[in-house]
């Protein structure tokens, strides 16, 4: 019979702080959302996207909502606050019991990796030996599409998104800003082929590649296409 595997107690133990903070974070999204459906119902739309920055604040500090809309427009950015202070938290824990691993340390060379993505993709991916090349830890995520195939007739189709859902987002946001340029080839070069209708795939295509990356800085300390594209860089 195959093995299944079984993560040791002190990874199980940092996917549940990563795990923990993905919820606050949904929370937090969860409470900006209702703050603005709370002001749009007296045609009050905030010139800030960010609810948590400076400019809003003093926005919201300068509202007046009637009775119990103010209070509940106050109860909102209590929760956020909260919230705001224990996703701190949970960040700071991360980067304590990480900052020492070899393989977070690494990561967190790669263009558009930053400390909570670099957790991320420690804490799901755990043993990184136990996935054979860089395309079964895509399959595992659920980053490769769908095969059909039919005596001599095969067909792809879309992404399987089958597997962890929360190692698909982090490699989906790593190449959302500043990434490596052998990542951002990938999607420059679908949009250039295919036109701009194809950005979704591109973006899939792209973070594709950087789960491809992250398995073999994981694996290997580095990963050589980005030292390929340096140069040219």
């Amino acid at each position: 019979m195959p093995e299944a595997y079984i993560a040791p107690p002190d990874l199980r133990e940092l996917r549940e702080l990563v795990r923990h903070r993905r919820q606050l974070v949904k929370l937090a999204t969860a409470v900006k959302a209702g703050v603005r459906a709370l002001l749009a119902k007296h045609n009050i739309r905030l010139a800030a996207s960010d609810l948590d920055g400076d400019t809003a604040t003093g926005l919201l500090d300068a509202l007046a909502l009637p009775g119990t809309y103010a209070t509940r427009l106050a109860s909102q950015r209590r929760l956020l606050l909260v919230l705001a202070d224990e996703i701190a938290a949970i960040e700071v824990e991360l980067h304590a019991r990480l900052s020492h691993h070899r393989g977070y340390c690494n990561l967190l060379k790669v263009k558009g990796i930053g400390p909570i993505l670099a957790a991320v993709f420690v804490a799901e991916i755990g043993e990184v030996s136990r996935f054979p090349t860089a395309g079964a830890l895509c399959c595992w995520a659920g980053l490769t599409p769908r095969h059909y195939e039919s005596d001599k007739t095969v067909h792809r189709g879309h992404i399987s998104k089958e597997g962890d859902t929360l190692i698909r987002w982090a490699a989906v946001e790593a190449i959302q800003r500043q990434t490596e340029p052998a990542v951002k080839a990938v999607k420059d070069g679908i949009i250039a082929r295919r036109g701009k209708n194809v950005r979704n795939i591109a973006k899939v295509a792209a973070a594709r590649k950087m789960l491809e990356v992250v398995f073999y800085v994981l694996r290997d300390g580095q990963a050589r296409c980005l030292t390929a594209a340096a140069p040219a860089a």
